[in-house]
């Protein structure tokens, strides 16, 4: 909090993207989980669709594409037509909106999943697993310490274009591209954080009550995507999206140990 406090004392313009990470919280997770060395590729989403049928929301209404070194958002653009930009197997599948990285997650799921004998079950990360899994252990502004500068060893940053996943250092965790490349999408609603004063417990009914709220409001994004700037590609930075839209929109996979009882 001191950090980003003289972080926008210093700023030629207050940085009002950083009232959406506060206030400061305590989060417990109770449960031990596993997270996608990264995220789900464009060859891996296309098993999911050959299995599925499934359509995404991008390829029923519009996505974003590359015309004359420009994105633009058009009709017949999806995660595997980017126009200009030739995507590939190895690329994070992107044009994807919340309901289609959930319905991936359903199909996993669909299946039996076993590591150690313990039965795993798939879903998308609630934000708070998310941002504990990109720091790995670290309280700087960056996983990598408090020096942005070397952000672009760990992320695709102020870039053009998304490059094939692992491109650059992973963290602690040995996670890539938990920062930059695409932006991913977690489970939770996107709001203002409240003063919790006991803190905020990640269990089974947390989960399942942020997965099955039905109302419409935006779905959490973390990490930043390829075009933004350093101090928005932080494990502590948030956007919040439309959950039918494919606005810079990727994903990883987290799986939990769940009880054959």
């Amino acid at each position: 909090a001191a950090q980003l406090a003289e972080l926008n004392r210093n700023a030629e313009q207050p940085l009002e993207f950083l009232a959406q990470e506060t206030p400061p919280r305590t989060v417990t997770i109770p449960e031990p989980f596993l997270l996608g060395q990264t995220e789900v590729t464009v060859g891996q989403f296309r098993v999911f669709v050959k299995e599925s049928g499934h359509q995404t929301d991008a390829e029923k209404h519009e996505g974003w594409g590359v015309e004359n070194n420009g994105w633009y958002r058009r009709p017949g653009f999806n995660w595997q037509n980017m126009g200009g930009f030739i995507v590939g197997d190895q690329h994070p599948a992107g044009n994807l909106s919340w309901h289609d990285a959930r319905a991936f997650c359903d199909w996993l799921n669909s299946k039996s999943h076993k590591i150690g004998g313990r039965r795993i079950r798939f879903r998308l990360p609630v934000e708070s697993e998310w941002e504990y899994a990109c720091r790995a252990g670290s309280a700087d502004l960056w996983f990598f310490g408090p020096d942005g500068s070397r952000l672009a060893d760990f992320a695709v940053v102020e870039s053009n274009r998304p490059q094939t996943v692992g491109s650059r250092r992973p963290n602690g965790f040995g996670l890539y591209d938990m920062l930059g490349n695409e932006s991913e999408w977690c489970l939770d609603l996107f709001a203002q954080y409240e003063d919790s004063p006991g803190g905020v417990t990640i269990d089974s009914s947390f989960v399942n009550s942020v997965a099955n709220d039905g109302s419409s409001g935006r779905r959490v994004q973390r990490g930043g995507t390829f075009s933004f700037p350093a101090l928005r590609q932080r494990p502590a930075s948030r956007e919040g999206g439309n959950p039918r839209s494919p606005d810079q929109g990727a994903f990883r996979v987290l799986g939990e140990f769940v009880s054959d009882q």
